[in-house]
């Protein structure tokens, strides 16, 4: 145990300040009829890419924020990477209730959390990304829960576990959801783990569970523990003094999670296959497009192709390309700007052979989004009457999107994809007058705009460069507020650096130095 606490230690040591977030939500179970609240904690390392999740199950008495109030998850999920579930269990010992369709929490910790998690979280939507585990009544469960579901979860845990419930049948109101114990035998060694648990098969499932010397739960424990050494059942069983409480469960869960994180590890997904690249393909709308060719607004085919001292264009692809052809001549980089000004994602498509798919790139990097918005709020502009204008089509728009990649991807499979997140800074025309109105839908669309692309990147192993995240920050640290040319156009920044730098330091994943990165920003650019 004092192994697991200083493994973690140091890898708190290493995040710093942690930066998860936690989100409250309330989710709908259809069998129950009713919502159910739950904590969502999510890591800082979350951000544009899928993470295992690990459901984590109070016990009796306790509620969706009893682990939260026991120690900070936030660290931990930093320190472990990944997302950290807490639903509100009641006092239903998380089976299916043959007594009272109101507690229904095996379909719903088993079933309905993880597809509504899956649905609206960057998840490993699968078995080898999920685990499940819990304290008291909650370790109970996630063992009930795992061992009937071996399809939806790979692993599972324990801590100061009820696994054998016939010993106390008049406690914790158990016989609420079974009857009584005399009346109902069956039913009674149907629905404790142990019993569950005689058919496990080594290797059906990664277990760990522990229990504390004090705790009335401990021989219980002992005895799950004999039961599957004799089954043959690999699983880690950890005994040490403690009672049951929370300073005990506290320092129980760390060791879990690094349990967790290392069997996640184990299983995750290959990474998709990447090219070293040459051929660098920039695609997107006026901020790629820098005015390239001199014909700024017009179709590739239009401009010039030779004056190579404007071949780049003037904005962040300029200095992406300047920074790699010049500190890597000898990798033979070759890039092409393929920015339009105004262009919407519809416009990407209608071009996406030439400008694309016969430039046969190595990397694709996309930048688009703030036109489809600008586009939307200007129909509702000219309409007569704006409510018969339709909403903004998220669903069309990630399917155009995705149809794309898929196309690049078709052509070649070991093509490296960044996108870009598309944003509008507060300032300029986009705030003042009749479109000023319009500025809290614009910034809600692109907003989840941001989540389709962040969701994409995660799908298809692509690099994420959030800008809108860039901006943001830029907002509060420059002297004006206002980051972009002039404060007229909300989308065309006035200052490229920091793109630059982020942009150049994650295009190829390229290890450098960060004192030497340090240096580099400061000689050429003043930072």
């Amino acid at each position: 145990m004092r192994k697991c606490l200083l493994i973690l230690f140091f890898a708190f040591a290493a995040a710093g300040a942690s930066a998860a977030q936690i989100d409250t939500v309330a989710v709908c179970s259809t069998k129950m009829q009713r919502e159910i609240p739950a904590l969502v904690v999510v890591p800082d390392a979350g951000v544009g890419r899928r993470m295992p999740v690990l459901y984590l199950l109070h016990g009796f008495g306790g509620s969706y924020t009893t682990w939260q109030n026991i120690t900070d998850l936030r660290p931990l999920a930093d320190a472990c990477g990944m997302i950290v579930v807490c639903p509100d269990g009641a006092n239903s010992w998380y089976w299916d209730s043959p007594l009272d369709p109101a507690s229904q929490f095996e379909t719903f910790v088993a079933q309905e959390l993880p597809d509504w998690i899956d649905a609206r979280y960057l998840t490993i939507p699968s078995r080898e990304g999920r685990a499940v585990t819990g304290l008291s009544m909650g370790g109970h469960g996630a063992l009930w829960v795992a061992l009937r579901h071996k399809d939806r979860f790979g692993a599972a845990g324990s801590t100061s576990g009820g696994v054998d419930i016939r010993p106390f049948p008049d406690s914790w109101e158990m016989k609420k959801q079974l009857g009584e114990l005399k009346d109902n035998p069956e039913r009674w060694n149907a629905h404790t783990v142990i019993r569950q648990a005689a058919s496990l098969r080594d290797g059906e499932l990664a277990l760990i569970f522990d229990c504390g010397y004090q705790d009335f739960f401990y021989q219980v424990n002992l005895n799950l523990h004999e039961q599957l050494m004799r089954q043959g059942v690999g699983h880690d069983f950890l005994v040490r003094p403690g009672a049951h409480n929370a300073a005990y469960w506290s320092a129980s869960l760390p060791c879990q999670m690094l349990f967790f994180q290392r069997w996640f590890a184990r299983n995750a997904p290959q990474p998709a296959v990447t090219a070293s690249g040459r051929r660098v393909v920039y695609i997107g709308d006026s901020i790629t497009d820098g005015n390239w060719g001199k014909a700024n607004g017009k179709p590739s085919s239009q401009r010039n192709l030779w004056d190579r001292n404007h071949l780049f264009g003037s904005g962040y692809m300029y200095l992406c390309a300047s920074y790699y052809q010049g500190y890597f001549p000898d990798r033979d980089y070759r890039f092409f700007n393929r920015g339009v000004g105004g262009h919407a994602l519809g416009d990407l498509a209608a071009r996406w052979q030439e400008d694309v798919i016969d430039l046969r790139p190595d990397v694709l990097s996309v930048f688009v989004g703030t036109n489809d918005a600008e586009r939307h709020l200007g129909r509702l502009l000219r309409a007569d009457d704006p409510k018969t204008v339709p909403d903004f089509d998220f669903t069309d728009w990630e399917r155009t999107y995705r149809g794309l990649l898929d196309q690049a991807r078709q052509a070649n499979p070991a093509l490296k994809i960044v996108l870009c997140t598309p944003f509008a800074a507060p300032c300029g025309k986009i705030v003042e007058g009749a479109l000023g109105e319009y500025y809290p839908l614009r910034q809600r669309i692109l907003a989840q705009c941001c989540v389709i692309v962040e969701r994409i990147a995660a799908d298809y192993g692509a690099t994420l460069v959030p800008f809108h995240r860039l901006i943001a920050d830029l907002e509060t640290r420059l002297p004006n507020g206002c980051i972009t040319t002039h404060g007229y156009a909300a989308h065309h920044p006035a200052e490229f650096r920091h793109w630059a730098h982020a942009r150049g330091y994650v295009l190829w994943g390229e290890r450098i130095d960060r004192t030497d990165w340090e240096n580099w920003r400061v000689n050429y650019y003043g930072l």
